[in-house]
């Protein structure tokens, strides 16, 4: 009985609802934990506003035999969140993530992962499911605090907590806070502060040409405004009371590294003096010969598997002490060095615009394609669609590190390096106005030996430039890393090392990669990842600054290959006129069940696509003939441009009756030339005169309550002497503006 009671009190402790309110902002921000999702390890229903996110962490004992922490970050959107059923017309659910999403979950696993012990191997997940949506407030900055504060109080070894922090200038404002982007900012930033705002562990942005020094001051400044979040975190865990747990430390931990290290160092630090190429042929078979030594020495212990990961760890020791002890780098290049770097312009035929950028063994091949306005991507969101007009692809075949890999489609480090250089080049493409077509470009990386999404931005810039796209100024960028003694307690400013254009294996030795692009002026996009729990803010200025004098070399190489964009684009792109129309007569343009649009297509052999802006709409025509776009242009204006007395046209005759005949001017734009107005000499039958079918230049004459009157004498010259008789009543019924009567033909009326 006794044992019965203890369990269903053991239930109700497990199911225990604790919450935290504060108010952020002007919004209730609320944490519920114990009422749903309660099999996992900790789960949090979180609330701003009106957005709704459920963080769950499972965590399961157990070491697996890898060397890398299996962490799961999941980040899930629901369309039921902002009302809609969505999905395609065959499976209205949710399909793969957008690549929003795999970013989304990207941003937050790279600032998580290296807050976790090196020796916690516990399986973990973490999933955000976005359950309501105001289009508000982030569920993307909602769940990445969420996750940070089921991590701080699960009792799983979490050297958090986090706070995610949306800063934005918009109209010179900053502001601060959890919301989702301005569409009109001109600086997007999301930082996360680790230690109550004293460290940076993340950063992602992108901004309108915004110089370093503006953004490094708005960086400092979000720091203050953490400071509440840092607090509501920890009251949280506190009110949920849950004990530390206790883990088994994996097999890679730093015992088993030191244990190797008497064997390794030597061989490692010979191959160094003697000139060897690091990663060469005389490197891999120098390192081979020890792990066959170590693993006869170990293999009661360890795997081959593992005696590789440890090996591989006593070089980054190596690596680490080379830069921080003796000012070195292992491939012999100084501190701020840049790999030689080359760029060329205009490679492959066809293709309306392609470049090639080297950076050491960094190499980038992008292609720029233009379409129609019609080819812009629809992308659906949680609560509503949107076309992106410039799309920027990255691929990563197995080939560019010489490896034999099994082809698939892109993954999260794909999306996010594309969307990255994507984000940076947006801030110098031209207006749709001035230049209407869809744009993508494909970074295909060649070669990889550290920071290729670096390469595939300055590539994808000279690409458009060699395209004709009609970029105000090229974008570069290059990859800052971080070598630092992170078995000090405490650490200053001047303990971090700073190094220019990291390659493959600095990158997986250190612990930043820190990218930013930008122009000359300014910078267009930054995403910065650490494999430390944080940098000091002090330190964040001296990185852009790094960064920033860089690039300006790289764009000095970029600019010697191609300084302006080409006067025109490609003779195999599309040809593309714009028209500037009110949104009010956009349906004149697509007609009834997308009628009008369509026949212009068809009559025209071209594309034709209307997108609506704040205040306007775009039409853009696209295709091969000039002279059949200028025709469809001259057609759709003709529809748009209202008509006034004045102005000649040829129209077709559509109608006849006794006292006059109907001519379509336009399309559904309809005028009757009364029998009065065909000539100066007398005419008793208009019927014996005109058929229908038949096209006559005329003048408009008259606008009445929406009807258009029509002269043919107008345009011929007036007889001496002749007096004008009283022109009888126009009859009702028939005719008129907005009247199409017969219309055998779409192309209607020229206007003159």
């Amino acid at each position: 009985m006794n044992e019965k009671k203890s369990r269903v009190e053991d239930a109700k402790n497990e199911q225990r609802v604790v919450v935290s309110e504060t108010m952020f902002n002007g919004e209730k921000l609320i944490f519920e934990s114990g009422k749903i999702a309660n099999s996992a390890s900790i789960a949090i229903t979180a609330t701003l506003g009106e957005t709704v996110v459920l963080v769950t962490v499972v965590s399961s004992p157990g070491l697996l035999e890898g060397d890398y922490f299996p962490l799961r970050v999941e980040y899930e959107e629901r369309f039921y969140a902002g009302g809609q059923i969505g999905g395609s017309r065959f499976t209205r659910r949710e399909g793969r993530p957008t690549d929003e999403a795999s970013v989304s979950a990207r941003l937050m696993d790279h600032a998580i992962r290296p807050l976790f012990p090196k020796d916690f191997m516990d399986e973990t997940q973490i999933i955000t499911t976005v359950l309501a949506y105001d289009s508000k407030n982030s569920p993307v900055l909602l769940g990445f605090l969420a996750a940070s504060a089921a991590l701080f109080a699960s009792g799983i070894p979490f050297k958090g907590p986090l706070v995610p922090l949306r800063i934005q200038k918009t109209k010179g404002e900053i502001t601060f806070g959890l919301s989702d982007s301005d569409e009109d900012t001109d600086m997007d930033l999301i930082v996360t502060y680790l230690e109550n705002g004293s460290k940076i562990q993340a950063i992602e942005a992108h901004a309108n040409i915004v110089p370093e020094a503006e953004v490094v001051k708005a960086i400092n400044s979000g720091a203050e405004v953490t400071k509440q979040l840092f607090d509501f975190q920890v009251e949280f865990a506190k009110k949920m009371g849950l004990p530390v747990r206790e883990y088994t430390r994996a097999w890679l931990n730093a015992d088993a590294v030191n244990d190797f290290k008497a064997d390794v160092l030597p061989v490692v630090s010979n191959m160094y003096d003697k000139g060897f190429v690091f990663e060469g042929k005389e490197w891999h078979q120098g390192i081979s010969e020890v792990e066959d030594v170590l693993f006869g020495k170990f293999k009661e212990i360890y795997s081959l598997m593992q005696v590789k990961a440890l090996v591989s760890e006593v070089e980054k020791e190596f690596i680490r002490d080379l830069v921080l002890n003796k000012n070195k780098r292992i491939d012999g290049r100084s501190i701020d060095e840049i790999r030689p770097l080359s760029a060329e312009v205009g490679l492959l035929p066809r293709v309306h615009g392609s470049a090639l950028f080297n950076r050491g063994k960094t190499q980038s091949l992008s292609i720029t394609t233009l379409a129609s306005g019609a080819q812009k991507q629809l992308v659906q969101n949680m609560d509503s669609e949107e076309e992106k007009r410039y799309m920027h692809h990255y691929n990563f075949p197995p080939y560019s590190t010489g490896e034999v890999r099994g082809l698939k489609g892109p993954g999260r480090r794909e999306i996010g390096h594309g969307m990255l250089a994507e984000k940076a080049l947006v801030p110098v493409l031209p207006r749709e106005e001035d230049f209407g077509y869809a744009i993508r470009v494909v970074s295909e990386i060649t070669s990889s030996n550290g920071s290729t999404s670096m390469a595939a931005t300055c590539a994808s810039s000279l690409s458009l430039m060699d395209a004709g796209v009609p970029i105000s100024e090229h974008v570069g960028g290059i990859g800052i890393g971080l070598f630092v003694d992170s078995d000090k307690a405490d650490l200053a400013v001047s303990d971090y090392m700073l190094l220019t254009d990291i390659i493959g294996y600095e990158d997986f030795a250190g612990y930043m990669d820190f990218k930013m692009t930008g122009t000359k002026n300014g910078m267009t996009a930054i995403q910065m990842e650490l494999k430390v729990q944080g940098v000091p803010l002090e330190l964040v200025e001296n990185i852009f600054e790094k960064s920033r004098i860089a690039r300006l070399k790289v764009l000095d190489v970029m600019n010697s290959a191609i300084s302006v964009p080409r006067d025109s684009v490609s003779t195999y792109a599309p040809k593309l006129v714009t028209i500037k129309i009110e949104k009010s007569i956009i349906g004149q343009v697509i007609g009834s069940g997308g009628s009008v649009i369509k026949g212009i297509m068809e009559d025209y052999d071209c594309e034709v696509d209307v997108s609506e802006k704040e205040d306007h709409a775009l039409v853009s025509i696209a295709g091969i003939d000039i002279e059949k776009i200028n025709a469809a242009k001259d057609f759709i204006l003709s529809i748009v441009t209202p008509v006034e007395v004045g102005d000649v046209f040829e129209g077709k005759v559509t109608r006849v009756e006794t006292y006059g005949a109907f001519v379509e001017i336009a399309p559904k734009k309809e005028g009757l030339l009364h029998v009065s107005e065909y000539s100066y000499e007398f005419v008793e039958d208009i019927t014996k005169l005109v058929s229908i079918g038949d096209v006559l230049k005329v003048k408009v004459n008259g606008l009445e309550n929406g009807k258009i009157s029509l002269s043919k004498k107008d345009l011929e010259e007036r007889p001496e002497g002749y007096v004008e008789t009283e022109r009888k009543p126009r009859p009702q019924g028939g005719g008129g503006f907005g009247s199409t009567g017969r219309r055998d033909d779409r192309r209607g009326g020229k206007r003159f």
